[in-house]
């Protein structure tokens, strides 16, 4: 209906019947690794350009495809520590307020000068559907032979994860995230303990909160 492909939609106002836990389904280090570097002895190439842009910004952000694709320059904010990504988000229309990690500040300042969405397909061109960044997404996960239920939304837990290394609170990466305090903490602690180079501190400070 949004596309006006049909004037009608007989499914809307149905009740959602179902649901599904993907806390488990997190991109190790390993993964993220190959996806982005590649790997020589597997031969696979590092990754374009463009999907590295993707995946990290999917991976610092945390933000759905949907909100990714419309990321714009308009969006960065200075602030007294450094930057934020200050959005309204398409799926609960709710302004967000994300900071700039190290990573994701890289891909801000390399955007091209003239180049209005920080995300472009492999043509420089805005993505004209938000799936089309799933898909990218999915077809180099194939390329690389990393697990086939992974996928870009998976990268929401470690998102989660460099969120609380750039001190956000629980509550702000939960309000963020739409999601309870509880499985944040959960999809934090799962990814820490996949990451055995991850610092201990986190934990500790996951301990502390109580949840």
């Amino acid at each position: 209906m949004d596309r006006a492909y049909i004037h009608q939609n007989h499914l809307a106002g149905l009740s959602n019947h179902y649901s599904s836990d993907r806390s488990d389904l997190i991109w190790t280090p390993d993964e993220i690794a190959l996806f982005l570097d590649g790997d020589a002895e597997r031969r696979v190439d590092p990754a374009p350009t463009h999907l590295r842009r993707l995946f990290t910004t999917a991976l610092e952000t945390g933000l759905r495809p949907g909100d990714i694709r419309i990321l714009s320059r308009a969006h960065i904010q200075a602030t007294e520590k450094g930057r934020r990504i200050y959005i309204r988000t398409a799926k609960r229309k709710r302004f967000v307020s994300i900071p700039v990690t190290e990573a994701m500040g890289r891909v801000i300042d390399t955007t091209p000068t003239g180049q209005v969405q920080i995300i472009v397909g492999e043509r420089g061109q805005p993505y004209a559907q938000t799936p089309s960044l799933g898909q990218a997404v999915s077809r180099r996960r194939d390329e690389c032979g990393i697990r086939k239920e992974l996928q870009l939304r998976d990268t929401r837990g470690t998102a989660a994860t460099r969120l609380f290394e750039a001190d956000a609170t629980l509550r702000e990466i939960a309000a963020h995230m739409g999601w309870s305090v509880a499985h944040t903490a959960k999809m934090i602690e799962t990814y820490v303990r996949m990451n055995p180079d991850a610092s201990d501190r986190l934990l500790i400070r996951l301990q502390s909160t109580g949840v």
